[in-house]
């Protein structure tokens, strides 16, 4: 389990760099009842994490990543290719502020609900990272009480632009001004720090599963058997 925490714990970190995000949430609690709707706004965008980290776990146990050496390589060079693109996209991106183009009227708790989910659910930058870590844990073949910690831990991080500004309001006044530093300093480097993590983590994907694909070539080729075993399990069982 400490395995997986050591390699979840930085792709949660470089998740959770989102200065769109950070700086909506910021808008939000600043406002009117801003603790409550903020609050909201983080369920919102943790439910959306919740979902996705579900489904993908679900996705890669059905398709018995740890038992499929080609698939699973195969998977590190898709998903690989799209970070780099990803990258590309964002760097080619102008930057922009928070969605603030909304009407300005008092946000009610629904809305701020509805806007936790939007904001997380387009966050392509948060999302293509986290499916990385969450394909990385069921890839471990771990048993699921060690797998629940570390994809626990992901959700918590990868959401923290989310919950760490309604965390904010409960401490002095002091820290409001340290999150406005931050958030101000997110908003100026944010995109050359998320352009930075996207291009190492995809490279080192893709080399990655290339190197393991070539290796379970080779290993199928020594032993023919190898490869029929792992994909006609139910023949080998039969014999």
């Amino acid at each position: 389990m400490l395995a997986l925490l050591a390699v979840v714990a930085p792709l949660g970190l470089s998740a959770a760099v989102s200065p769109v995000m950070l700086s909506e949430q910021v808008v939000v609690v600043g406002g009117p009842r801003g603790r409550r709707l903020g609050t909201l706004y983080a369920v919102g965008a943790v439910s959306v994490l919740v979902v996705v980290v579900v489904v993908v776990s679900v996705v890669g146990r059905t398709l018995r990543l740890p038992t499929a050496p080609h698939l699973d390589a195969g998977a590190d060079i898709v998903l690989g290719v799209a970070l780099l693109g990803v990258a590309w996209l964002v760097h080619r991106h102008r930057a922009r502020g928070p969605r603030d183009e909304r009407p300005h009227r008092a946000m009610t708790p629904p809305v701020a609900l509805g806007f936790g989910v939007v904001s997380m659910a387009t966050n392509v930058t948060t999302l293509a990272i986290v499916v990385v870590a969450v394909k990385e844990v069921t890839a471990s073949g771990d048993p699921v009480l060690d797998r629940a910690p570390a994809l626990a831990l992901l959700v918590v991080l990868a959401s923290a632009p989310a919950w760490l500004p309604v965390l904010v309001t409960l401490l002095p006044g002091s820290a409001g001004r340290v999150l406005v530093a931050v958030n101000d300093l997110v908003s100026r480097h944010g995109r050359q720090v998320i352009v930075v993590l996207l291009v190492a983590l995809g490279a080192f994907l893709v080399v990655r599963g290339t190197v393991h694909l070539a290796e379970a070539g080779t290993t199928d080729q020594l032993d023919p058997s190898a490869a029929v075993g792992r994909i006609f399990p139910a023949a080998t069982h039969r014999k």
